[in-house]
């Protein structure tokens, strides 16, 4: 049934209501029928690259090292939610996310058979003879249909816990930076009442002074809470770049006994020089983050836009 036929049946007191809505319904009823196509095929792709690399372990571990080594200050915050997400939701997300995708695989094949029904025998399927409108809704039906209700929630409900957990791990850590940042901040400001403020108030006319002891304490306590938040990122890059240059190793160990390569000894983790080599490669990384000042050369930035926002994602969703 249409839109407008239904907000048509609806009761006389929702049914103004419902008839304004529909244009925006339609609008995203053919918005949807627009993208989802292109949401299919990346998930199809992203769910084969994911089964492709899953039994290379090792070579997954060497490149998280090496991401953690040179790019853990930048991408604070997306390694700490993935190592969050590793703790307290991978295994059942991944159960989740198994569910979803045979789910979508099912109501997949059952669009692609819809898309040859000719009902009326005119030789033209149905699907290409309706609107948008009733395309979504039609395949909107067939979901109900083909679907168990019941894996789909449990599914989704699986994916979100995961990422409510992530989230929690963030906020905790987040909380940490700024108050850090207001404790420095009241102790910044304090100084500064006895030693910045006199010689601010004595250059600004009479009636404007009472705005000098709010605005230095709002510039103050911004000032420590960045400080604070680049404190956090050195601190994270340090860590970072020590456990990345420990799983670089590991990985590669791995890797190799899988393919049955035969390694140099400086990188067999039996003896002592692997150490050596580790420490080496974090003290390498953590330079080179701060030689770069966290930022990301060109044209790999081109290259990782995807994780920049994931990134920024993130640090907008734990802060608001």
């Amino acid at each position: 049934m249409p839109p407008q036929e239904t907000a048509a049946s609806l009761p006389d007191s929702i049914r103004p209501y419902a008839e304004k809505a529909v244009p925006v319904v339609a609008a995203v009823a053919g918005m949807w029928a627009t993208i989802l196509p292109y949401l299919s095929q990346a998930f199809d792709i992203g769910y084969k690259a994911y089964l492709y690399i899953e039994p290379y372990e090792g070579l997954q571990q060497l490149l998280f090292g090496f991401v953690l080594t040179f790019l853990g200050g930048t991408f604070i915050t997306t390694i700490a939610a993935w190592e969050a997400f590793k703790m307290c939701g991978y295994d059942k997300t991944k159960k989740a996310i198994g569910t979803l995708y045979q789910s979508y695989l099912v109501a997949k094949a059952a669009s692609d058979k819809d898309d040859a029904v000719d009902d009326d025998g005119d030789g033209v399927a149905d699907v290409q003879q309706i609107d948008a409108k009733a395309l979504v809704q039609r395949k909107g039906m067939l979901l109900l249909k083909v679907l168990d209700p019941d894996e789909v929630s449990d599914a989704i409900a699986g994916v979100w816990g995961g990422f409510m957990g992530v989230v929690a791990v963030l906020r905790i850590q987040f909380a940490q930076a700024v108050t850090l940042g207001a404790a420095l901040g009241d102790t910044l400001t304090e100084m500064a009442d006895t030693t910045v403020k006199p010689q601010v108030e004595a250059l600004v006319d009479e009636e404007h002074k009472k705005w000098v002891a709010p605005a230095l304490r709002y510039a103050i306590k911004s000032f420590a809470v960045t400080v604070a938040f680049f404190i956090q990122r050195v601190m994270s890059s340090f860590h970072s770049a020590t456990r990345g240059a420990q799983m670089m190793v590991k990985g590669l160990n791995k890797q190799a006994r899988i393919q049955g390569w035969e390694l140099p000894a400086i990188l067999d983790e039996s003896k002592g020089d692997t150490q050596k080599l580790c420490t080496a490669l974090a003290i390498f990384g953590f330079v080179w983050q701060l030689w770069s000042g966290f930022s990301v050369m060109f044209p790999f930035n081109i290259l990782l836009l995807p994780f920049f926002a994931v990134e920024h994602f993130l640090m907008l969703f734990i802060t608001y």
